[in-house]
């Protein structure tokens, strides 16, 4: 994710500096127990701590390989891919060396890793080894990417735009068996965000953030199909999308401490519910099994909704959803301040949450491992 010009970001960087300054042997007096709350949706299983992440407000984005067991968070502040087993709690590797690391995608069958380098690059690595294959050259700007699990040759990465001093930015789209850019689609706005795609249509739903908008985009063509305005939403930064649901989840940044999520109906476009959110948000996940909306904010909380379609809330059986459909907020998980980026993995049933180092000497960067609360 870009960074936002609201000022919480820069004043974080200013604690973080000052809060590291300290005598010697300083240490945070200890504070109270990780608190859950009596209806959360979520419990705290584990954590990976990185004490040689250096401090600054910001992480990105996470991933996971579930058959080793492990998971990949992109630690801006080092400028590194820090890599843990989420089973044992321990960091395996450390890949340094980035200019600017966001988005982090993990390829499975090819056992082969890609990082998103805002100097302007997609960085290939060896998912074993760690060794460096290739340099994809992109434009300045590179920020997040949009994986699709279903096609797994196909990355989409955005690039350019503001942070390249441009009007326009654009969508590369990589083949990661020929590990080099297929097509680059350009769109008239200077910020991309996260997208999500929707094979049933031959879609992807992709937030134009400057517009409160969404671009949906024809997969084949590359061409903007429809744009649907977001109604209430400042900087729309992420999307959900269940076809079992009938439902598009579209989470708003709208201040530094409020936000929404307003969510469409896919059959004809519109809003269906617009439910209040935290502020900061940068990750939405759905988790269909129990059907629940998940958001991580910056504010330093995991949010959970639980949605029951209408036809379910009557008692009857099938997909539901003929209108809103209910929802009812779950209690808030504590995370902590800036930790606003996270990965729900459906195999591994955990929830991911990636914590940048703020400078306070006892208060690492690190990864914390949520299970789901039954």
């Amino acid at each position: 994710m870009r960074k936002s010009s609201i000022g919480l970001g820069v004043a974080l960087g200013m604690l973080a500096g000052v809060a590291g300054v300290g005598p010697a042997g300083w240490a945070a007096p200890a504070g109270p127990a990780f608190d859950a709350g009596r209806d959360a949706a979520w419990r705290l299983a584990g954590e990976v701590a990185f004490p040689d992440v250096k401090s600054g407000p910001y992480s990105d984005y996470v991933t996971t390989d579930t058959r080793r067991h492990r998971v990949f968070t992109t630690m801006q502040a080092s400028k590194e891919v820090v890599v843990s087993d989420y089973e044992s709690d321990k960091v395996i590797k450390v890949i340094p060396g980035f200019g600017n690391p966001h988005g982090v995608v993990y390829r499975g069958d090819t056992d082969r890793l890609y990082v998103s380098d805002g100097a302007g690059k997609i960085e290939v690595y060896d998912g074993a080894s760690y060794a460096h294959l290739k340099t994809i050259a992109l434009r300045p700007g590179v920020d997040g990417v949009v994986y699709d699990p279903q096609d797994k040759r196909r990355i989409y990465v955005a690039n350019g735009g503001d942070d390249a001093g441009e009007a326009t930015a654009h969508l590369s789209v990589i083949d990661t068996d020929l590990d080099r850019v297929v097509a680059d689609w350009v769109f008239p706005t200077p910020v991309l965000e996260q997208g999500v795609i929707d094979h049933a249509e031959g879609r992807m739903y992709l937030n134009l953030p400057m517009k409160a908008a969404l671009a949906v985009i024809d997969l084949k063509s590359g061409r903007i199909a429809a744009q649907w305005a977001v109604p209430s939403c400042g900087r729309n930064m992420s999307v959900a999308l269940s076809r079992a649901w009938n439902r598009l989840f579209v989470a708003c940044r709208n201040s530094s401490m409020r936000g929404v999520i307003v969510v469409f109906d896919l059959k004809t476009g519109a809003v269906s519910k617009v439910l209040p959110s935290r502020g900061w948000i940068d990750s939405l996940w759905l988790d269909e099994k129990r059907r629940r909306i998940v958001d991580s904010s910056g504010d330093g909380v995991v949010e959970t909704y639980v949605y029951t379609p209408d036809d379910a809330a009557a008692g009857i059986s099938g997909p539901g959803g003929r209108s809103g459909g209910q929802y009812r907020k779950a209690d808030d998980v504590e995370t902590s301040v800036m930790a606003k980026t996270s990965y729900f993995d459906p195999v591994a049933d955990r929830l991911f949450v990636s914590v940048p180092h703020l400078g306070f000497p006892t208060d690492y960067a690190k990864v914390m491992i949520f299970r789901p609360v039954e």
